[in-house]
């Protein structure tokens, strides 16, 4: 979903950034075409994603940085993101210096090697919107970057578990969104790691529709017992106008309180 674009100009082989509108906080981001841009479902992880005060947040996998961004407008005092592509990375740091985000850090990295940026156990949240899809599943996009953002051909869903619970503390919060079809493989991967599914809510285009997207919060050292949150139905029957619900989340607030 974008929310307006205005145009950068840069002497590159490749496809010259836009600047996209976030929406909320009066951010932008930088993008381009030919990478795998900001959707739907980075605004909903970073609404549903639960702050205690004065939060430290990592995003694995960041893309570009909407997450993060987004995080940090809601009011986390430090964020972290790490991106493995290099041009990737580049954009989520223009963006960060545009917007003038002190609180934001945009690293260059692979999260297999989550210990080389970050210390253990030192993060209150960690955010992620894995590769959703098995190479097998025969569904390829035809950018490069944009089918290992959406494909699991560098990193498996069960790496980016292990980093996020490497990274957050004990009684911590990791917050993920990925595909309804694989949310058991998403939390057997928490439990494996130690961090236990606390709350779910399933996102549906339309009421009586399937669900398109899980957010799944795990707790580090949590006990068994998962909530399950009311659908969230993001248009109205006429498929074209949002739900008052799923624009109280478009504003960043998904209901829940701050610690």
């Amino acid at each position: 979903m974008m929310w307006g674009t205005k145009s950068k100009v840069m002497n590159k082989t490749e496809q010259k950034p836009r600047l996209d509108t976030l929406p909320w906080g009066g951010l932008s981001l930088w993008q381009r075409p030919d990478t795998f841009n900001y959707t739907s479902d980075s605004v909903l992880l970073a609404s549903f994603a639960y702050l205690v005060r004065e939060a430290s947040v990592l995003e694995l996998g960041a893309g570009t940085g909407a997450v993060s961004l987004l995080v940090a407008a809601r009011g986390a005092k430090s964020v972290t993101g790490i991106e493995l592509s290099a041009d990737v990375a580049e954009l989520f740091a223009d963006s960060v210096a545009y917007n003038r985000l002190a609180q934001v850090k945009a690293v260059r990295g692979d999260i297999r090697d989550v210990a080389a940026y970050v210390s253990a156990g030192t993060f209150d949240l960690v955010v992620a919107n894995p590769p959703y899809r098995r190479m097998a599943s025969g569904k390829i996009r035809k950018a490069a970057v944009q089918q290992a953002a959406c494909h699991e051909q560098e990193t498996l869903l069960e790496e980016f578990v292990r980093a996020a619970a490497f990274a957050v503390r004990y009684r911590g919060r990791a917050a993920f969104c990925y595909l309804p079809e694989r949310l058991v493989d998403l939390c057997v991967a928490f439990r494996a790691a130690g961090l236990e599914p606390k709350r779910l809510q399933l996102v549906h285009a339309r009421a009586g529709r399937p669900a398109q997207l899980a957010l799944v919060e795990a707790v580090r050292g949590g006990k068994p017992g998962l909530e399950t949150a009311p659908p969230l139905i993001l248009y109205e029957r006429d498929g074209r106008n949002y739900t008052q619900e799923a624009l109280r989340w478009y504003s960043g607030d998904s209901g829940l309180r701050r610690g």
